[in-house]
């Protein structure tokens, strides 16, 4: 290990992990460097590079849109879910040549329900863990899941981004499952995802968006709160408007 840069490498496949000294150009220098360095080596056709990216969703929107109403009245009343706390995480996978991987949704209770399934994105996963976060041996199996459907092979590989958390960077069944199936991966510096990680910046933002806008939908439709069962429908509704191409042109 040196100051600057980690790289655990086989044949078939590598992790490189930044140092930890936080956003700065000369973080970002090595990042392209090593990510530069990657495609010259293996020439990675768009189709073939791949970043995932996982973020928190909840029933209860924090941001409301502006309404119409009578003129003087100082009080509107709305429908909201009292989950504050409960949180969802959705993990998505996205190529930049917009070749979108079916997600993985992780519930935030101990047992598995196939209410919960109802609507999603076909060929999506769910996973029940009590936090409601992710954890190696979920990654593991989403990373399971992404082998299936991006089938790399030693003439055809993949290059994946992830960044820096520890289900990634102290996962050491990841690194052996990587070299075994001839997918490069390379990790984000950290303090940065907010600047360089592809999905943050151009999928994150319109996915919540949609997302918000579909749950107030089925409220107004259903008039009644949504709970963690109705989460999945308005998911699927809102997935196709991120996964655009506009959105993969903004890659790195």
């Amino acid at each position: 290990m040196t100051c600057e840069a980690c790289v655990l490498s086989t044949h078939a496949s590598q992790v490189t992990i930044c140092s930890p000294l936080g956003f700065s150009k000369e973080q970002v220098a090595i990042f392209f460097d090593l990510y530069e360095k990657e495609l010259a080596a293996h020439d990675y056709p768009s189709s073939r590079i791949f970043n995932v990216d996982k973020t928190g969703l909840t029933v209860v929107q924090k941001k409301q849109p502006k309404i119409l109403a009578l003129k003087g009245k100082r009080q509107i009343g709305a429908l909201t879910a009292a989950e504050r706390d409960s949180l969802i995480t959705i993990v998505v996978c996205m190529s930049a040549s917009g070749i979108f991987v079916p997600p993985l949704i992780i519930f935030p209770r101990t047992n598995a329900s196939h209410l919960l399934t109802i609507g999603a994105p076909p060929g999506t996963i769910f996973k029940y863990e009590p936090s409601g976060w992710i954890n190696c041996e979920i990654f593991m199996e989403w990373f399971e899941h992404f082998v299936c459907i991006t089938k790399p092979s030693a003439s055809d590989p993949v290059l994946l981004l992830v960044d820096r958390h520890t289900s990634h960077t102290r996962n050491p069944h990841l690194i052996v499952k990587a070299t075994e199936c001839h997918i490069a991966i390379i990790c984000l510096p950290p303090h940065s995802t907010h600047k360089l990680q592809p999905l943050d910046k151009t999928f994150m933002a319109p996915l919540k968006h949609y997302y918000g806008e579909e749950i107030r939908r089925w409220q107004l439709q259903n008039e009644r709160v949504v709970t963690h069962y109705e989460v999945s429908e308005p998911l699927c509704q809102c997935v196709p408007g991120s996964a655009n191409r506009k959105n993969c042109n903004k890659w790195l």
